[in-house]
Formats: structure tokens, sequence, C-alpha cells
């Protein structure tokens, strides 16, 4: 990396999601989201002994299923680069410079720019970034398809212009 960071492989080191279900099973957004949200229901379903889930899917089910892949892919790509915004060390990483990466309310790792004073909503003002080449990214790239008041992420390819590697 131009960075001056290694990258090792993520997956074998780093527990999350990506460990219990296999992206590239999946060729549709919908489909790995509902099946990941059911995994995570019947996992819940099992700490919870009181109060079971059961039934379709809910909306926001899905959303925060959504959501844990972009936190999953991130937290194993930009390990380095999450780890340099929150030292409180003056020097920044390249890619964490070029980007004007940030953090949302959320903890998500956000790109800014001079569009903050823009009159849209935060999630067109401040993308989520998702890493290029990770299987996670090809599933959730097409929302960067959708208006910019819809969309909230972004592939660092589609951020540089610069093939992904």
């Amino acid at each position: 990396m131009t960075d001056g960071t290694t990258q090792t492989d993520p997956e074998e080191k780093q527990p999350g999601i990506h460990n219990l279900i296999d992206v590239s099973r999946f060729s549709a957004l919908s489909s790995l989201l509902a099946v990941t949200a059911y995994v995570l229901r019947f996992v819940m379903n099992l700490q919870n002994n009181a109060t079971k889930t059961v039934g379709p899917l809910s909306v926001q089910e899905r959303q925060d299923t959504q959501r844990k892949w972009i936190q999953n892919s991130q937290a194993q790509i930009y390990a380095d680069k999450i780890f340099n915004l929150r030292s409180k060390s003056s020097t920044r990483l390249t890619l964490v410079r070029q980007l004007r990466l940030l953090f949302d309310a959320d903890g998500f790792l956000c790109c800014g720019g001079r569009i903050h004073i823009a009159p849209l909503a935060d999630s067109a003002k401040f993308p989520y970034l998702l890493p290029p080449n990770h299987p996670s990214t090809e599933q959730l790239g097409p929302m960067s398809s959708q208006s910019r008041q819809e969309t909230s992420c972004w592939s660092i390819t589609k951020v540089l212009g610069q093939p992904g590697s």
C-alpha cells in the first residue's frame, strides 16, 4: 500500500459476520440481507430466552443487517485507518487525508469534503467508505447507483477513480 501500511488476510484474523456467511454465495443484495438477518435473529433468539422474534423480517432488521455488513467490511479492510483516526497522533495516513475520513454518529467510517455545507442529508454529504475488491462491496455496491439522497456508500475506487487494489 502507498501509505506505509500492510494488509494481511483480514478474513482469517478478525471476528465478524463474514465468518458465518459467505458473501460470494449470493447474487442479490436482498438475499444476502435476508439470510444474514435470519441468522442474526436465530442467534439473538438463542441468547434471549424470554423474548423470541418470529415471522417475516422487519424493515429495521434488514437495515441493521446492511449496516452490520458495512461495519464488518470497514473493520476488516480499514482497521489501520480507523486506528489512525482514533489515535491522538497529528500524523494522518494518506488515505485519511485524501478522503478527509471521519466517523459519523454511529461510528461508521465516512468520507468528508467540502460538500458538508450543502443542504443535503448527512448520508449524501458523508457517504460510508467501502473497500474495493471486498466480497461485501460487490453486494453493497449497487447502492452507489441509487440517487445520492438514498445511497450512503462509496467504494474507494469510485472516490479516487483508480482500479481497485
